[in-house]
């Protein structure tokens, strides 16, 4: 399970993107995916960073012992 502190609401991320295309409203859409995308990005990143700096904590503690 991703594990973040980054705060998101993901049915408003969604309900913008899918009012935008409602509205037919390029740009807005188009401005809300690309915010939705960068900010899944971001949390990915940050969750993939923290495991691997767990495993590389597990790796050392098991060469230490």
């Amino acid at each position: 399970a991703l594990s973040t502190e980054i705060p998101r609401d993901l049915h408003q991320e969604h309900e913008a993107v899918r009012n935008a295309a409602l509205a037919r409203d390029k740009q807005r859409a188009c401005d809300a995916i690309e915010q939705h995308i960068m900010r899944t990005a971001e949390i990915t990143l940050k969750v993939l960073r923290e495991e691997e700096a767990d495993r590389e904590s597990e790796v050392d503690k098991v060469a230490a012992s």
